[in-house]
């Protein structure tokens, strides 16, 4: 394996690991920015 190999090898990891937390943090995020907005709501 070739270095300029190694180095596409972890930014293709890296870059897919990113994809993973993004996918898994987008569903959350939005489900407790549901929530405030209910909170919000209920309050006004």
């Amino acid at each position: 394996m070739s270095v300029v190999q190694a180095v596409d090898f972890v930014k293709y990891f890296l870059v897919g690991a990113l994809n993973a937390l993004l996918a898994a943090a987008l569903p959350y995020r939005q489900q407790t920015h549901a929530q405030e907005s209910r909170k919000c709501i209920a309050a006004a």
